[in-house]
Order: structure tokens, then sequence, then C-alpha cells
């Protein structure tokens, strides 16, 4: 079944930008990409723009990937990087196998 992970976080939370910690984030994502591309279920991932002003919880990011179940899907998105400071919503797309 297709998946579509919705990322968020509240701005000010997470590794500061430009810091060693964000650096290290950011190869962690290059890594979990790769193991979900190595294990065929990454469809894309994309990056969205954020308010300059947000004050609230933003989704930053879009996954699609392909599981067998919800509970794939939930085992996948808490390997992602983001998740000790942001969370995840777990959407299956209409007409793929729910």
């Amino acid at each position: 079944m297709k998946i579509m992970l919705l990322l968020s976080f509240t701005p000010g939370t997470g590794p500061a930008p430009g810091s060693p910690e964000q650096d290290a984030e950011f190869e962690q994502w290059g890594a979990v990409d790769r193991e979900m591309q190595d294990a065929g279920v990454y469809r894309f991932s994309e990056a969205l723009e954020i308010p300059e002003d947000a004050t609230e919880e933003v989704i930053f990011a879009v996954y699609l990937i392909e599981v067998a179940d919800r509970e794939a899907a939930a085992a996948w998105a808490q390997q992602l990087p983001h998740a000790w400071y942001g969370s995840t919503e777990v959407r299956p797309v209409m007409g793929s196998g729910t």
C-alpha cells in the first residue's frame, strides 16, 4: 500500500541551523533515504517551504513510501531523524490497497 508520511515540527525545536548537530542530522536523513531505497519502499520525498513567521507546528516535508501495511509505515516513520523533536502523520493514499 502507498503511504504518505507528513513530517512536522515546531520552529525553534531541533538542531540549530548551520550547527554541527544539523549537519549530523542531514547525514542521518541521507542514511534513512538510502535504507528506504535499498528496501524498495521509497517512492519520493520533498521538503516544503516553511513560512518565516511560523510559530506553531508546521509540515516541513513529505515522503511517499510503499509498504505492506500501516505498521510497516510507522516503523519507517520512527527511523526518521526528526522523531525526537517532531511528529509524523501516517496517511494511506486513497485507492492504493487500503
